[in-house]
C-alpha cells in the first residue's frame, strides 16, 4: 500500500492491498477500495463509494458527489459503485443515486470513461462501455454491454442504450437507441454497427437477420406495436433480443 502523506481519509476507509493513493486526495466516509487500485492525485472520492479491484483513477476526479436534482435532500443512504477493471479518466464527475430510482449509480467492470465525462445520477452502465471525453450523460441513462459513446455527444435522461451500439460524436441522443445499432453525428439510426458485430465474432446469418430487423424499424411507424411481438416470435436469437428491448419500458421513445 502507497498511501501519500498529505491524502486525506476518512479513518473508516476500507482500504485493500497494494493500492495506490496519490498526493492531495480526499476520501470521505462510507468508502470501500478494492485490491490493486490506483488513484491519481486531486481526486475527491466524496461518501458512499466503492471502487472494485483493479479500477484506475486519474487525477481531479469528483466521484460519489451529491446528484445534481433538485428534489435531493441530502439523504445519505445513495450510492455510486464502480467495478472492476475500469479506468476512469482525468476530470470525471460521477454523481450518487436518487431515492426515487435504485439509490444508486453504477460502472461495471472494464470500462473507459475518458476526460472530462459527467455521468448523472442513477446512471447505469454495464460491462466493456466506452465513452468518448465530454460526454455528458443525463440521470438515470442506462448504457448496456459493449456501448460506444462519441465524443462530446450528450445523453437525454432517463435513455436506454442496447449493447454493442456505436454513438457517434457530437450526436444529441434523445430517445432509446435499438441494439447493435449505429447512430450518425446527426441523431439518426443508420443501420447496424457492422463494425462492432464483426469484432463480437456474429455470424453472417445473424448479421443479415439484424439488419432486416433494423431496416423495418426504420420504416415501420409504431415499432412497439407493429413489431415488438413480431421479434419475440423469431427463430433468431438477436431479433428475439431486440423484441425484448423494444418491449421493455421506454420513456422516451426510440430513435430511428
Amino acid at each position: 500500500m502507497n498511501i501519500h502523506k498529505t491524502a486525506i481519509i476518512d479513518k473508516n476507509t476500507k482500504i485493500g492491498k497494494n493500492v495506490t493513493i496519490d498526493p492531495y486526495v480526499i476520501i470521505g466516509k462510507n468508502v470501500e477500495i478494492g485490491d490493486n487500485v490506483s488513484i491519481k492525485a486531486g481526486t475527491v472520492i466524496h461518501c458512499n463509494t466503492k471502487i472494485g479491484n483493479g479500477t484506475k483513477i486519474s487525477s481531479q476526479s469528483s466521484l460519489g458527489g451529491d446528484p445534481q436534482d433538485v428534489s435531493f435532500n441530502n439523504e445519505d443512504e445513495t450510492f455510486l459503485e464502480i467495478g472492476e477493471n475500469s479506468d476512469i479518466r482525468e476530470f470525471v464527475s460521477i454523481n450518487r443515486g436518487t431515492k426515487k430510482d435504485n439509490c444508486l449509480t453504477k460502472i461495471s467492470d472494464n470500462c473507459l470513461v475518458m476526460s472530462n465525462v459527467h455521468i448523472g445520477h442513477d446512471c447505469v452502465i454495464a460491462n466493456n462501455v466506452i465513452i468518448a471525453s465530454a460526454v455528458v450523460l443525463g440521470g438515470h441513462c442506462n448504457l448496456h454491454n459493449n456501448v460506444i459513446v462519441g465524443g462530446h455527444s450528450v445523453m437525454h435522461h432517463h435513455t436506454r442504450v442496447g449493447r454493442n451500439v456505436m454513438i457517434g460524436g457530437m450526436v444529441g441522443v434523445k430517445k432509446d437507441i435499438i441494439p447493435f445499432s449505429l447512430i450518425t453525428q446527426l441523431g439518426y439510426m443508420r443501420g447496424p454497427n457492422f463494425v462492432g458485430l464483426k469484432r463480437m465474432g456474429m455470424k453472417k446469418r445473424d448479421i443479415l437477420a439484424i439488419t432486416k430487423a433494423i431496416n423495418e424499424i426504420k420504416d415501420s411507424k409504431n415499432i412497439i406495436n407493429d413489431l415488438g411481438e413480431k421479434f419475440l416470435l423469431s427463430d433468431n436469437e438477436y431479433v428475439k433480443e431486440i423484441g425484448n428491448f423494444i418491449q421493455g419500458e421506454s420513456k422516451l421513445g426510440f430513435t430511428r
